[in-house]
């Protein structure tokens, strides 16, 4: 009984091995066969014929990258040897900022703040910088509407343990990177008073941590928060700071309009300033409501997209006018090649698909004086099943804008959603176990 024994565990051996052998053998010939198409919808094909879009489709197995040159699309896929943990592409409010290819992220109290910079996959400590902005917060709580309203928080030195306090965003919105520089401005609404400014943070090696072994920041440029003092002040609300090559933009609403002013990142000088009028917050004072010019505000987070061949920033700001079924945003091209204007704005709605809110999945490029929009976007069922919420069907559309027109829109068609088979028709009660390395994503969108 013994021989028949391992007379049989050789041929099942052989066979299992065939077995890995064409399972093996239909993955690498699958890669070569994934979908990747381009499905015109509205106007001319040639209109994306000047641009080139690029990207990523991958999971822990393997990855696709695409191109769309000249209107036409090209991939190559990379196969892993075993599966590797990807980045997480998702978005949360107060995460560590990726510049540089590392993160970002504030310590500490407003005041008296430590900027840790982190090694994105191992998460090694790899710096801290310091930094003391000379802001003082005036409000008693309950405070104005804002968009971040941070209870029990220090703002100060004193009494840290009951202070309340508002910022425009979260602290990563002041965070950009110049050059090989990183540098930092407080968000702060018009509950502060004293002096803001742009700093240039100096990072030492690791230690312990603490704010003692830090160095202080060099002060770029500062500017009085002293509007708003008093009751009732309109006031200045600073959004955030954003790089447009070795020039800095700092985002600020004041008397209900949008200014963006250019500072030289080394020597603080102005570069002049764009003012957007009837630009209204949502989170700004009730004074607006006077002013019949103000016929929508904007969330005070936004998106910024950077063509730094071209030296022009791209704001973009969701409406309150947006709804469930119309997801609307405004975009803002401003040109910084010299001083600084605003040379295009477009008004979009998205009936594709639900939006992104916080913008990781969209690329924006104005060029060739049209302004090109990709986006990812969830596709919207009216009976969403509760597992498929966390990773649901997936459009990545292509829109183009010529004189704030929409001239073509397109869809890069893919196998994508094939991932997401098992998942489809699971009951709502079902749990649903998660992990990005299964399942593909878009990543790494660029416009060139």
């Amino acid at each position: 009984m013994a021989a028949v024994r391992r007379n049989l565990a050789i041929p099942t051996l052989i066979i299992a091995l065939i077995i890995i052998g064409i399972m093996l053998s239909k993955v690498y010939t699958d890669k070569d066969q994934q979908i990747f198409t381009i499905k015109d919808l509205q106007g001319d094909h040639s209109a994306i014929e000047d641009v080139r879009i690029s990207g990523d489709l991958s999971d822990g197995y393997h990855r696709t990258q695409f191109t769309i040159d000249r209107g036409q699309i090209s991939t190559n896929t990379e196969l892993s040897d075993y599966p590797e943990q990807v980045n997480q592409i998702f978005y949360t409010p107060g995460k560590a900022k990726l510049l540089n290819g590392l993160e970002y992220e504030l310590q500490g109290s407003i005041t008296d703040a430590l900027v840790i910079a982190r090694d994105q996959k191992s998460y090694d400590t790899k710096g801290t910088a310091l930094v003391r902005p000379a802001v003082v917060f005036k409000a008693t709580p309950p405070p104005t509407p804002s968009s971040s309203y941070l209870p029990n928080a220090p703002a100060s030195d004193t009494d840290v343990n009951t202070k309340h306090y508002t910022l425009s965003n979260v602290l990563e919105y002041g965070l950009a990177q110049a050059g090989d520089k990183i540098y930092y401005t407080v968000p702060t609404t018009k509950d502060w008073i004293g002096t803001n400014g742009i700093y240039e943070l100096n990072f030492t090696e690791a230690g312990n941590g603490s704010t003692k072994s830090a160095e202080p920041a060099r002060v770029i440029t500062t500017f009085s928060l002293d509007q708003n003092k008093g009751e009732g002040a309109t006031g200045i609300e600073v959004l955030g700071l954003e790089a447009v090559g070795d020039k800095l933009a700092l985002l600020i609403v004041e008397n209900n309009q949008l200014i963006v002013r250019g500072f030289d990142s080394k020597s603080g000088k102005e570069l002049g300033q764009a003012v957007i009028d009837h630009f209204a917050i949502t989170g700004g004072t009730p004074a607006v409501s006077s002013d019949p010019s103000i016929t929508e505000r904007f969330s005070e987070p936004y998106g910024s997209y950077v063509d730094p061949d071209k030296s022009i920033l791209n704001l973009s700001f969701r409406s309150s006018l947006s709804s469930q079924s119309d997801f609307r945003k405004t975009i803002w091209s401003l040109d910084f090649s010299e001083g600084v204007k605003v040379i295009n704005k477009v008004d979009t709605s998205n009936v594709d698909g639900q939006d992104d809110t916080f913008g990781v999945l969209t690329a924006i490029s104005y060029r060739n004086g049209k302004l090109y929009v990709v986006k990812v976007l969830n596709e919207v069922k009216e009976k969403e099943l509760i597992p498929t919420e966390l990773i649901p069907p997936k459009r990545f559309m292509i829109y183009v804008y010529q004189k704030a027109t929409l001239i073509y829109k397109g869809e890069l068609v893919t196998d994508l959603n094939d991932d997401l088979i098992k998942t489809m028709n699971l009951p709502p009660s079902t749990g649903l176990s998660y992990a990005e390395w299964e399942y593909r994503a878009f990543r790494n969108i660029q416009i060139r």
